[in-house]
């Protein structure tokens, strides 16, 4: 038996998912003017309140570089890393954050039965704690490449040495 929600059942469950996702979820329309936002994409920039940021464009962010706008204009699905100096975007938006925070985005689209885009979906998750581990870890790596490549050089030139050295030759 094939079972269907009523509409404001459906609607309902819509908007509690939206709500409730662990991801931040920002929705605009076609125009590129922010309609909703949801409760982790609030948190993870630091907004207390949607209607801070309600109405932002899309294309004003400045984590978006030319060439990521331009793609969104085309309709394509964009993903990439952006990363937020949130003293620098505080003339931008109402937050109690500072320092720097890394997400990850992906910019999709909502289309009619046309194919005509009606929304963009923006999906966002910091993932702030990956990247500085990450960093970590590279730096680590390096630091322990460059204690073997001068380990080895320095193996190199001590037994080098006792080939050129004169005394270790006389008293052979």
């Amino acid at each position: 038996m094939e079972q269907t929600l009523e509409n404001g059942i459906a609607d309902n469950l819509l908007h509690n998912i939206f709500n409730d996702l662990s991801v931040g979820l920002e929705l605009y329309d076609k125009d590129g003017l922010m309609i909703d936002v949801n409760y982790s994409r609030l948190r993870s920039m630091g907004i207390k309140d949607k209607k801070d940021i309600l109405g932002y464009n899309l294309f004003n962010y400045t984590s978006f570089s030319d060439e990521i706008k331009e793609q969104v204009r085309k309709g394509e699905t964009v993903r990439f890393m952006a990363k937020y100096n949130f003293d620098d975007v505080r003339h931008l938006f109402p937050t109690n954050l500072s320092g720097i925070k890394f997400f990850e985005i992906t910019v999709s689209f909502v289309h009619n039965e046309k194919s005509e885009i009606t929304n963009y979906m923006v999906i966002s998750q910091d993932v702030t704690e990956r990247v500085l581990w990450q960093n970590k870890y590279d730096n680590l790596y390096e630091e322990a490449v460059l204690f073997r490549f001068l380990r080895f050089s320095s193996m190199i030139v001590f037994r080098l040495s006792g080939l050129f050295n004169p005394r270790e030759s006389n008293a052979s």
